[in-house]
């Protein structure tokens, strides 16, 4: 009984030091900080939208800028077609939101006019194929939505 005891613990031991040795595999040797949204300023915010719609969609391509003061550019391309782009000003009662495409297995982020349910899209600003894609991008556009009725506020 003994020897089986010793035998079951030994080979616990041996599988647990294989799993902590493959644990480091794969993973890099310096990690690249994270910075939280909320400590960006503006332009950082849109260039973290920009990277994530970079491989939000393997068919469709956003590009966004700052145009004027709080005027979001966005920029949109399905594969295979010309660009199409606009600038849209965000007020304060712009309201980014994270909806469903049942027939198109998407997740897009519109803006509505304001935070009402039943209020009208203006646009849609990014189509993803991964929800977290979207509501970080939602995210993203709440914070920048917030400060640019800061800055107007403080013109």
């Amino acid at each position: 009984m003994r020897a089986a005891d010793a035998l079951r613990r030994g080979a616990w031991w041996l599988a647990l030091a294989g799993a902590l040795a493959g644990c480091a595999d794969g993973y890099p040797q310096d990690d690249a900080p994270h910075v939280s949204p909320f400590d960006m300023d503006n332009g950082e915010r849109i260039a973290a939208l920009n990277q994530i719609a970079r491989g939000a969609h393997p068919d469709r391509r956003w590009m966004y800028a700052m145009e004027r003061t709080c005027e979001l550019g966005v920029e949109y391309r399905r594969k295979g077609s010309s660009a199409t782009r606009s600038a849209w000003p965000l007020v304060r009662a712009t309201e980014p939101v994270v909806v469903f495409d049942k027939a198109d297995q998407t997740y897009g982020v519109v803006l509505r006019e304001s935070a009402d349910r039943d209020a009208p899209t203006v646009t849609t600003v990014l189509e993803a194929s991964k929800w977290t894609d979207a509501t970080q991008a939602e995210l993203l556009l709440r914070l920048v939505i917030r400060d640019c009725a800061r800055e107007r506020r403080a013109l």
